[in-house]
């Protein structure tokens, strides 16, 4: 049997679920919950679990708590958002500071925790995979511009050139 490749995959926006917390409060519905996060994210990502060291997914939906979002950006597309990247407003009534620090700690704490640990368990790389609208939203850099079928980043230089190279060739 082959051994797993020393990587790790984070799929922060593939899930759908809304948190019990707000789901009293929310406006949303399925289908806007779903294009606020990575459409095919799973079906795209998920059959590589058995392939690589670790492999972590959120099942909380990326409208109401953004796992790629820093704990401190409460920007209207932050980490616990009052609209989605399509400028849809998410809840009924404004959130209370206690159900804010419950979402961080119930759900962005414990994913970039199992994130931080990665180093210590021989993992090399991790890759932060996404899926993103053909056309860009409105409060994105590139608004309202296409978007290329492949975009390959390097988190600012985290990831040495010859192997964003590499991988941009094979694309």
């Amino acid at each position: 049997m082959l051994d797993k490749l020393p990587i790790a995959i984070s799929v922060p926006h593939a899930g759908l679920k809304v948190p019990s917390e707000v789901r009293e409060i929310n406006l949303l519905s399925s289908d806007e919950i779903r294009e606020d996060g990575d459409v095919g994210a799973q079906e795209i990502y998920f059959g590589l679990k058995n392939y690589v060291e670790k492999f972590y997914a959120s099942d909380i939906a990326r409208a109401f708590v953004d796992l790629n979002r820093v704990e401190t950006d409460f920007s209207r597309d932050g980490v616990i958002k009052s609209h989605t990247c399509w400028d849809q407003k998410v809840y009924k009534d404004k959130l209370t500071m206690e159900v804010v620090k419950k979402l961080l700690s119930k759900y962005h704490r414990p994913y970039h925790e199992a994130l931080s640990q990665c180093a210590e368990t021989g993992v090399l790389l991790c890759v932060d995979c996404h899926t993103m609208a053909a056309k860009a939203p409105s409060v994105a850099p590139d608004a309202y511009s296409f978007r290329p079928n492949v975009c390959i980043g390097d988190g600012l230089g985290a990831c040495p050139p010859k192997w964003v190279n590499a991988l941009v060739d094979s694309f």
